[in-house]
């Protein structure tokens, strides 16, 4: 079974993308961290108990890894923009079995934040693909600040949709459609749509 664990926004410079987001939804986003690992940085937003949004960007300051960066940063630009979102499950055999052709899950950390993750490697739903992720232990949901920002729906529309697995959450709404991803959040002010 796969659940929505987060939502990833890229920017060029984590300064832009967090400053795209802080002003879009009227709250600070709370400092992540590094990973030396893909040679970049990110920061959180709670979005509730079991979901949240990563900013992330490449970290200037960290060497270039030996593979493509995750979430296709190595050749983004433009805007600031919801490029991903991530599902967390229990039984990572489970995503061989997903299209998408997703390699092995690796064992990846930063602090003390543990984690397994496979991630896609093409396949028919191209950037749509979700990375799959089990958190060992704690979990950046179980510490972030809540500062009333919600989800309230997740739209995914790709012309061969049917081959994405069904998720049981009420916020995620599935088509088939000309491949695109937009969320919409609610917040003190009102909604925003990504």
């Amino acid at each position: 079974m796969f659940a929505l664990d987060h939502l990833v926004i890229a920017a060029e410079t984590l300064a832009e993308g967090t400053a795209f987001m802080e002003e879009a939804l009227g709250v600070d986003l709370a400092p992540g961290g590094q990973h030396s690992f893909m040679g970049t940085h990110n920061r959180l937003l709670s979005l509730g108990p079991d979901t949240y949004l990563e900013v992330i960007a490449i970290d200037p300051d960290l060497p270039a890894p030996d593979r493509a960066r995750w979430f296709g940063l190595d050749t983004f630009k433009g805007a600031p923009r919801l490029v991903s979102w991530v599902w967390s499950g229990t039984d990572m055999a489970q995503v061989a079995q997903m299209p998408g052709r997703y390699g092995v899950a690796e064992d990846f950390a930063r602090g003390d934040l543990r984690w397994q993750m496979a991630l896609p490697e093409g396949g028919p739903l191209g950037a749509l693909a979700p990375p799959v992720l089990h958190w060992d232990g704690v979990k950046p949901q179980d510490r972030l600040p809540d500062q009333g920002v919600r989800l309230t729906r997740l739209e995914v529309q790709h012309p061969q949709i049917e081959d994405l697995p069904e998720m049981a959450d009420p916020r995620v709404s599935r088509g088939a459609g000309p491949a695109g991803i937009q969320a919409t959040f609610s917040m003190k002010t009102g909604d925003f749509t990504l």
